[in-house]
């Protein structure tokens, strides 16, 4: 592999070391969500300040984060690669996320509810 092969698959190093932690916040957060009120209490279920305080604090800066590092992340492909432009980046977004996020939407809606022409407005769709 060349030098300009390999300079333009950089590793970013910071993202790379925050992600992993940001990943286990979220679980962290998800885990804790009903001792801050944000799923009905289950059968048994005995509040926990010490959960409750932990769940917020998770919370508390892991969403800032990701939209900190996704905006790193942004400005590093526009200015350090200079290979794409803002539009470019986007288009390749939305065929990466909207649309399979589109599909796989439409899919789970048919199979959990049967009929998609309430989705669709009346057309037919054999999946």
């Amino acid at each position: 592999m060349s030098d300009t092969s390999a300079n333009n698959k950089r590793n970013l190093d910071e993202v790379s070391f925050i992600r992993p932690i940001l990943i286990v916040l979220l679980v962290f957060v998800h885990c804790f969500t009903v001792f801050n009120g944000g799923w009905p209490p289950f059968e048994g279920y005995k509040d926990c300040t010490g959960y409750m305080w932990f769940s917020r604090t998770c919370y508390s800066f892991m969403l800032e984060t990701f939209i900190f590092v996704s905006g790193y992340v942004w400005a590093y492909q526009v200015i350090d690669l200079q290979k794409r432009s803002s539009l470019g980046i986007l288009k390749k977004k939305a065929e990466r996320l909207i649309l399979p996020s589109v599909v796989f939407s439409l899919v789970y809606w048919q199979l959990f509810n049967g009929d998609i022409t309430d989705l669709v407005g009346g057309g037919k769709i054999v999946i």
